[in-house]
């Protein structure tokens, strides 16, 4: 592996990036749910409206950071925060996505930690992140960063 660079993502990027958080969200469900087919997790963030317009917000909003993770010219992860509400107290990492031969690299830390770098800079005073209950290797990164368990959310599909 060659050397990956974090860096701040530029609006060039964003297309980039929706292709990798549609790879990389169908992995990440299917480790809460195996037997999902793809047809029907894509399905799931079909709308990719408001998520772009979140990621370019990202490259040039003042309470939006979205980072990229890059071997070379490939973009192979990245990276996303934002300040919740314009007092500032809280902080949230929307997302964070590795391509999976990237994943157990340290690139996720690496980014998780310029992520909470940026929202201290914003004088935030706390910062969630939402995990899938088993989704263990960004459970452990986060709990490696200081993020505690504090809430459960439960839900029931209804037919």
């Amino acid at each position: 592996m060659k050397r990956v660079v974090i860096k701040k993502a530029e609006l060039k990027d964003v297309s980039q990036i929706e292709n990798i958080y549609k790879k990389t969200y169908i992995d990440e469900y299917r480790t809460q749910y195996p037997k999902t087919n793809k047809k029907s997790i894509l399905n799931r963030i079909s709308n990719s409206k408001k998520r772009i317009q979140d990621f370019k917000k990202g490259t040039h909003g003042e309470n939006w950071l979205l980072l990229i993770a890059k071997e070379e010219n490939k973009i192979v992860g990245f990276g996303q925060a934002h300040v919740m509400s314009t007092d500032k107290l809280g902080g949230w990492i929307d997302k964070l996505y590795l391509l999976k031969e990237y994943r157990r690299k340290s690139i996720g830390k690496r980014l998780t930690q310029e992520l909470i770098r940026w929202l201290k800079k914003k004088n935030v005073k706390e910062i969630q992140t939402k995990i899938l209950i088993k989704n263990k290797a960004s459970l452990v990164n986060f709990e490696k960063q200081g993020f505690e368990k504090f809430v459960y959310i439960l839900r029931r599909k209804l037919k």
